[in-house]
């Protein structure tokens, strides 16, 4: 009886405990997911004048529709996805802004997604509404932003060639919640640190479950010990004052029923009232006197 009770206490503090170290680490789980994530953007813009242009003392000449251009700018986007979560269908807007009235025209056009591939970005054909006269301005779909492995691979890249006099200046936005835009720095790529990986957490489980189980034995050994002393300083207390009276044992038998009894009226004696209602424990003198009326 003492063996299970024992078991379904060190059961019942280890679920507990286990239950405590799964909620804490569900809350912190929330408290992360609510933390805002950013995609990195990195904007490039070539500004190319072609009439300055020169090669071994000769111009370069570029024609569109059979005409000269004679300034343009490569315009690069990149986004990259440095975070801990991947994101679908992540709105993105593109604008190219013309200097001082300039007029802008995109002669060519790619955007591509993860590993250069085309289809995993959508080009939205809706009518949007521009930020300012002349610009050019782009809605697109990426499909999947997936966490970036340490390949360092751009979930969408836009290169534009926009005919223009004067340099234009971008504006990239994202319209999803819980994301924002941040300038491109390879340091924000997140590489979770040792004591952030699944097997160090389960390690720190393992390391607290096995303390509490230490912990408990060795508690349980002490209470043990204790009560082992109790019971020999009654026993010897007990056997004293029957061999004083002159009872007497005539066989191993008697001496064991007289063991038991003792050490009966020492189990209720010494437990507390809680631990006697818990066990369902009767006064052995009680019971005995019920027994020898019957």
């Amino acid at each position: 009886m003492k063996k299970i009770f024992r078991d379904i206490s060190i059961a019942v503090v280890s679920g507990l405990i286990m239950l405590l170290i799964t909620v804490s680490v569900n809350k912190r789980k929330e408290n992360e997911d609510k933390k805002p994530r950013s995609l990195d953007s990195l904007i490039v813009v070539n500004y190319q004048n072609a009439d300055m242009t020169e090669m071994q003392e000769k111009k370069i000449q570029i024609l569109y529709d059979g005409k000269p251009i004679n300034s343009y700018s490569q315009v690069s986007i990149k986004l990259y996805n440095f975070s801990d979560e991947a994101f679908k269908d992540v709105p993105v807007y593109i604008e190219i802004i013309p200097t001082d009235g300039d007029s802008l025209k995109a002669v060519e056009a790619e955007i591509t997604g993860t590993n250069n591939l085309p289809e995993k970005i959508l080009e939205s054909k809706e009518e949007l509404k521009h930020t300012t006269k002349g610009s050019l301005k782009y809605k697109y779909i990426i499909k999947n932003a997936n966490t970036d492995n340490g390949s360092f691979q751009p979930v969408l890249t836009a290169d534009y060639f926009i005919v223009g006099s004067k340099k234009p200046t971008v504006k990239v936005d994202i319209d999803q919640f819980g994301l924002s835009l941040q300038g491109y720095n390879p340091l924000h790529y997140y590489k979770p640190k040792w004591y952030q990986t699944d097997f160090f957490f389960i390690c720190i489980i393992i390391a607290i479950y096995a303390l509490i189980i230490f912990i408990g034995v060795k508690i349980s050994n002490y209470v043990q010990e204790k009560r082992n002393k109790r019971l020999r300083e009654y026993l010897r207390k007990s056997l004293s004052e029957k061999i004083t009276s002159g009872q007497q044992f005539n066989d191993s038998e008697a001496i064991i029923n007289e063991y038991k009894k003792i050490t009966d009226k020492f189990d209720y004696i010494d437990a507390s009232t809680f631990k006697r209602l818990i066990r369902g424990m009767k006064n052995p003198e009680t019971v005995d006197s019920n027994s020898e009326k019957k």
